[in-house]
C-alpha cells in the first residue's frame, strides 16, 4: 500500500503559515506577543513529543502490515485461480509454486497498483478542505477523525478478506475511500506538521521537522524485521498489530494540547500591526480573521478561488523554478518502484514475504544512514572545505544522488540473486536524499511569501505522480511477469528512466546568479 507521510517535513495545508514571522523583528514587544510567546513555550515539548510518537504509530503500523496484506491477497487470488489448491489464509502456511505463476502475480500486481491510486484520492480531495476546517474547528477534531477514516479503512478492507469468499477482492478499491473521512494519512501526516508550525518559532521549524521527520526514517527501519517476524505466527497478526497501533494513535491525540488558538492569536497580532503601519486598513480586513457569519462552504470556495488565481501568477513569474519543481514528478514515480519490491522479490527469488521483509530491512538502514550521516557530512565539506553556497551545494547533491539513484535502479532490475539484490537496495537507498535536496532547492529560490504556493505545488504534483504512476507501474511489472525472464525487472528500468529524467533536469538546471551569491555557477 502506498504510504501517506512525508518525509521531509514540508507537509502543511497553509504553507504561509509557516513563514509568519516578520523577517526583521519590531523595536518593541507587545505584551500580548509575550504571552503568546510564552503559551508556545509551554506547550512546545508536550506537542513535539506526541506528535512524533504518534507519526511513529502512524507509519509502523502501516509497515507492519502491508507485507501481510499482500500475502493475504495473494493467497485469496491463488485459491480463486486454482481452486484445487487449499491454500491457509489464516495460518501463514507455505504458499504453493502455483501462487506465483503468472495469472496469480499479475492478477495481484494489478489490485494493488489501482490501491494506490484510489488510496490517493482522499487526500486529494480534502486536503484543502480540513486545513480550513482545522482553522475554524482545531486541529484535534481533525487528525484525530483522519486517524478514524484510516480505521475504517483497514477494518473494511480486512471483512473483505474474511468474506473473499462472497465478496470481489476488488472492493478495496472503494474501502480506500472511506478515507474521505477525514482525509487518510496524507491529512493525518500534514495536520501533525501543522499542529507543530503554531508552537515553534520560524526560524526554529526546519530543524524540529527534521527531527520529527527522523521517526518516520525509525519506523522504517523497525517496521520491516518487526513485520518478517509477526508473520512467521501468520499473516493475520501483523494486520491487527498494525490496527492496534492506528488505535493507540489516536488515543494519544487526546493527549494533545490543542494549538488552533496560537494560531489565531498571532494571526490578530499581525493583522493589528498592519492597522498600525496602515491607515487605510478596514473594518472588514481585519474582521477577515474570523467571521462566524461566513459559512464553511463560502469559505472553501473562496480561498480555493484565490489560490488558484495566485497558483498561476506565481506559475507564470517563476517559469525557472517550476521547471526544476516538475522534475519532483519523476522523484515520486521513482520511488513508488519501492511499493512493488516486495512482491519482485517473493516472485524473482521464491522468497516468503516474511523473508522479503527483513531483506528490506537494508533499505530502512541505508536510507537512514544516509540522511542522519552521509548528506550531513557532505554538505559540510562542501561548505567548509570548497566554499559553495548552500543552493549550489545542494544542487551538487543532488547530482550526485540522482546518479547513485540510476545505478542502484539499474542494479534491483538486473539482480539474478539476493546479494545482488542487496547492493542494489544499498545504492537505491544511497540516493534517497534526491526528494529532500530539490525541495530544499526550490525553496531556497523562492521568495519568503510564495514558500506556502511552492510547497503545495509541490505537494500537488506528488499526489498526481502517484495516482498516474502506480497503475503504470503496476502494468510493468505485470508484464516482466508475463514475459519472464530478466524482464521482470521491468518496473525497476523504469524507475531507472525516471530517476535519469530527473538527473538530466538537476545536471541543466543552472542556479540564479542572486542565488550563488557571487559564487560560480555548476
Amino acid at each position: 500500500m502506498a504510504r501517506h507521510s512525508s518525509d521531509d517535513g514540508d507537509t502543511d495545508f497553509d504553507g504561509a503559515r509557516l513563514e509568519e514571522a516578520p523577517l526583521l523583528p519590531t523595536t518593541t514587544t507587545s505584551v500580548e506577543d509575550k504571552e503568546l510567546e510564552a503559551e508556545r513555550r509551554r506547550l512546545r515539548l508536550t506537542v513535539i513529543v506526541i506528535a512524533a510518537v504518534v507519526l511513529f504509530l502512524l507509519e509502523l503500523g502501516i509497515g507492519v502490515s502491508t507485507p501481510a496484506m499482500n500475502s493475504i491477497m495473494e493467497k485469496i487470488i491463488c485459491r480463486q485461480v486454482h481452486p484445487e489448491i487449499a491454500v491457509g489464509v489464516p495460518h501463514g502456511s507455505p504458499v504453493p509454486d502455483k501462487c506465483k505463476d503468472t495469472a496469480v502475480q499479475g492478477y495481484l500486481v494489478m489490485l494493488r497498483g489501482w490501491t494506490a491510486t484510489f488510496e490517493s484520492i482522499p487526500g486529494f480531495l480534502g486536503s484543502v478542505a480540513y486545513g480550513i476546517v482545522s482553522d475554524k474547528w482545531g486541529r484535534k477534531p481533525v487528525l484525530s477523525l483522519a486517524i478514524f477514516g484510516l480505521n475504517l479503512n483497514w477494518i473494511a478492507t480486512y471483512a473483505i478478506f474474511i468474506f473473499s469468499d462472497i465478496v470481489p477482492l476488488w472492493w478495496i478499491w472503494f474501502a480506500q475511500l472511506l478515507m474521505l473521512v477525514g482525509g487518510g494519512g496524507m491529512v493525518a501526516t500534514a495536520m501533525l506538521y501543522t499542529i507543530l508550525a503554531d508552537v515553534v518559532p520560524v526560524e526554529d521549524r526546519s530543524t524540529v521537522f527534521f527531527q520529527v521527520s527522523a521517526t518516520f526514517l525509525a519506523s522504517q527501519t523497525m517496521s520491516a524485521p518487526l513485520s518478517g517476524y509477526l508473520m512467521l505466527y501468520g499473516d493475520w497478526l501483523p494486520l491487527l498489530v498494525g490496527l492496534a497501533l492506528l488505535i493507540i494513535g489516536n488515543i494519544l491525540i487526546f493527549l494533545l494540547p490543542e494549538t488552533v488558538h496560537l494560531h489565531r492569536k498571532q494571526k490578530q497580532g499581525r493583522r493589528g500591526l498592519a492597522r498600525q503601519e496602515d491607515d487605510d486598513s478596514t473594518e472588514s480586513e481585519l474582521a477577515e480573521v474570523e467571521d462566524p457569519k461566513v459559512s464553511l462552504f463560502h469559505e472553501i470556495r473562496e480561498k480555493a478561488r484565490g489560490g488558484l488565481a495566485e497558483v498561476g501568477q506565481f506559475i507564470l513569474g517563476n517559469k525557472n523554478i517550476v521547471f526544476l519543481m516538475l522534475s519532483m514528478v519523476f522523484v515520486v514515480l521513482g520511488r513508488l518502484a519501492q511499493e512493488f519490491l516486495l512482491q519482485y522479490a517473493t516472485k524473482r527469488y521464491h522468497w516468503s514475504w516474511s523473508e522479503a521483509s527483513f531483506m528490506m530491512t537494508i533499505t530502512g538502514v541505508t536510507s537512514m544512514v544516509t540522511l542522519l550521516g552521509l548528506l550531513p557530512a557532505a554538505s559540510w565539506f562542501c561548505v567548509s572545505y570548497l566554499g559553495l553556497p548552500g543552493t549550489v551545494k545542494d544542487l551538487w547533491l543532488a547530482r550526485l544522488s540522482g546518479i547513485i539513484m540510476i545505478l542502484g535502479c539499474l542494479i534491483i532490475a538486473s539482480a539474478r540473486d539476493g546479494r545482488v539484490l542487496s547492493l542494489g537496495l544499498v545504492f537505491w537507498a544511497m540516493g534517497s536524499g534526491l526528494a529532500a535536496l530539490i525541495r530544499a532547492i526550490l525553496n531556497a529560490l523562492v521568495e519568503e511569501h510564495h514558500t506556502g504556493i511552492l510547497n503545495s505545488l509541490i505537494g500537488f504534483t506528488e499526489t498526481v505522480g502517484v495516482m498516474v504512476a502506480a497503475p503504470v507501474l503496476a502494468s510493468s511489472l505485470r508484464k516482466g511477469i508475463q514475459l519472464g525472464g530478466g524482464w521482470i525487472g521491468l518496473p525497476f528500468f523504469i524507475a531507472a528512466l525516471f530517476a535519469t529524467v530527473v538527473t538530466a533536469v538537476a545536471w541543466t538546471y543552472r542556479v540564479p546568479r542572486r542565488a550563488r551569491q557571487g559564487s560560480l555557477e555548476p
